[in-house]
């Protein structure tokens, strides 16, 4: 689709970005614009204060473990669709994903997609010097180092 002397996207590839753009804003506003997103983000602050204003738990816990697995299903098609299907499809993806989420900070959606950018930022750039069969490397690296230099991630608050 978009071909230059320096890189080439795929419709598939554009059609990922766009799906994954539209998915984080509408993830954002269920969270920060509704009700259920509201009784999510008290849950997640500290359970028993929402069973004591009246939120049922187990169903926003409940809603946003649907919620996930809807959101993950996604990707793993678009995955499908780039890849085809293998055994081990999903592995590197969840790898990813798990690093990214780390990277970022844990709780933070802004940080997530951040730190996803910054892991691919820095696997583009790394991949460019080196052999594409140390690009696992290079996540667990950029993993190392943000545990061992922020623990928290770089949008992460420290624990008090």
């Amino acid at each position: 689709l978009i071909r230059t002397n320096y890189f080439r996207l795929s419709l598939i590839q554009v059609v990922i970005v766009a799906v994954a753009i539209l998915l984080m804003i509408g993830l954002q506003c269920i969270i920060m614009r509704t009700k259920i997103g509201s009784a999510m983000r008290a849950v997640s602050q500290d359970q028993t204060a929402a069973v004591l204003m009246g939120i049922n738990t187990n169903a926003v816990i409940a809603f946003t473990f649907a919620i996930g697995s809807a959101l993950s299903a996604v990707p793993a098609t678009l995955i499908l669709l780039k890849d085809g299907a293998t055994p081990s499809m999903g592995f590197f993806a969840v790898f990813i994903a798990f690093v990214a989420v780390i990277v970022g900070g844990v709780g933070s959606l802004r940080g997530a997609v951040a730190g996803g950018l910054a892991l691919g930022m820095v696997e583009s750039l790394g991949l460019w010097k080196i052999p594409t069969e140390w690009q696992s490397s290079i996540a667990f690296i950029v993993l190392f180092l943000v545990v061992l230099l922020r623990p928290q991630g770089l949008f992460g608050r420290a624990a008090s």
